[in-house]
């Protein structure tokens, strides 16, 4: 029973993954999809041609579509053949995939890459045969020198390269422990330096600053082919009228009730709905027991039976916990609320800073850097207490945006503070400096 507890869980959550990615079962119609898959597929086609080492990042939203794009690209290269520029002979492309978050760290990534190499060539070796790291880095790059003398080219995908930007001495809760190490970028990047390879490195990530915590080792063996994919949808074209999805997985139905439909809407803007249900799922069927576990059989389908349980913990709580520049994009976000801003940008959050630093001059060494301010703002994002608008589908007064919505770095994208009631609710004068609650109060007296 236990074994098939696991093997119902690990279905129901990888059912789920691919729900919650739109752009795997709607059709691939969409615009801004196409453009991303013919330019990432000439970047690839080209690479194979001329037999050139490449390094793409693709950066996105969660469930943007950005292991669709990598597949489709792929499947653009695999399925149209072509000969090299430099020899007559067609290029054999051969293609691997690997997810960062199957491994403890980047060691075990490398080996797992060992073992697939060594399938192309049909080498038959013990995969849990001991290895030093140095072994594991000579055997791969004597696999990639054997690829390009038999006019082979590689196209290796990484899901999770944020996991791989942790440094040794980087133990915040933000970016993990120092178990997860950069010589896998390293060793990559350093050996597309030789000419006897040829291959090329896909790296997917959700993180905006994976980038900046890259080693100075590492940065300068790192030129690549930036892609960000950002996708807007229409939640209602999950459901029919009665609550059940369409276009959906072979043999995946997903039902939900319609006054629920309408705060799913209401969060799609904010293109929170189909990463949380993931999670949220996700962590339920991991903390639940045998007892717990539900089959009904009906009309001979199967139904799993999920509870899904969130305990949302008090504003006041999650406040006490924020540092002081948390803070700070907390009460411009709540002036601008006030005031009626609008869209309010991280950009249009930092000018207001600069106003507060004008009212009181003696605090312009306490406000943070542009930068340390959008990192802080990122994380606030990730927290959920900060979330991004989309006013092309969200019409509130009207509001035109001129921005880009694409804006990768995050100072343009328009955002909300949807707490910022309780926030002012709150006893500030104990978790906020002087001047912080006074600039605030300036604001608040427009109320």
């Amino acid at each position: 029973m236990k074994c098939d507890l696991e093997y119902c869980k690990n279905l129901i959550r990888s059912k789920l993954y691919d729900y919650s990615s739109k752009l795997t079962y709607l059709a691939a119609d969409d615009e801004w999809i196409s453009d991303k898959i013919q330019h990432v597929s000439e970047l690839l086609k080209r690479a194979v041609e001329l037999r050139e080492n490449l390094i793409i990042l693709i950066r996105g939203q969660p469930s943007s579509g950005k292991t669709y794009l990598v597949r489709s690209s792929m499947l653009n290269v695999l399925s149209n053949p072509k000969t090299s520029d430099v020899s007559d002979n067609p290029v054999h492309t051969h293609f691997i995939e690997l997810c960062a978050y199957d491994y403890k760290d980047d060691v075990k990534c490398l080996r797992d890459l060992l073992n697939q190499l060594e399938q192309i060539f049909g080498t038959k070796r013990d995969p849990d045969s001991y290895m030093m790291v140095s072994q594991i880095q000579t055997a791969i790059l004597h696999c990639l020198k054997l690829l390009k003398r038999n006019g082979m080219y590689l196209i290796i995908a990484i899901d999770g390269f944020e996991l791989f930007t942790k440094g040794k001495y980087d133990c915040s809760s933000t970016t993990g422990s120092y178990s997860r190490r950069q010589g896998l970028l390293y060793f990559l990047s350093d050996s597309m330096q030789l000419k006897e390879t040829c291959f090329t490195v896909i790296y997917v990530t959700s993180d905006l600053n994976s980038l900046d915590r890259l080693e100075k080792r590492v940065k300068s063996r790192f030129v690549y082919e930036p892609v960000y994919c950002f996708s807007d949808y229409d939640v209602t074209e999950y459901f029919n009228e009665n609550g059940q999805s369409k276009k959906i997985l072979e043999n995946c139905i997903v039902k939900i009730e319609k006054d629920k439909l309408a705060s799913m809407a209401l969060d799609s803007i904010c293109g929170r709905d189909r990463n949380m249900m993931s999670i949220d799922v996700g962590i339920a069927l991991l903390m639940m027991k045998e007892n717990d576990f539900k089959v009904k059989e009906d009309g001979g389908k199967t139904y799993f039976q999920v509870p899904v349980k969130k305990k949302v913990p008090e504003e006041k709580f999650v406040f006490e916990h924020l540092n002081l520049p948390e803070h700070c994009i907390l009460v411009s976000l709540t002036r601008l609320h006030i005031r009626g801003v609008y869209p309010q940008t991280l950009k249009e959050v930092i000018d207001d800073l600069k106003q507060m630093v004008a009212e009181f001059p003696k605090e312009r060494f306490a406000l943070p850097s542009p930068e340390g301010l959008r990192r802080t703002f990122m994380e606030l994002v990730n927290k959920g207490l900060v979330e991004w608008v989309n006013y092309t589908q969200n019409n509130i007064d009207n509001v035109k945006v001129r921005q880009s919505v694409n804006d990768p770095s995050g100072f343009g994208m328009p955002c909300r503070f949807p707490k910022y009631r309780e926030y002012l609710q709150v006893d500030l004068k104990e978790l906020l400096p002087t001047h912080l609650s006074q600039w605030l109060s300036m604001a608040d007296r427009t109320l």
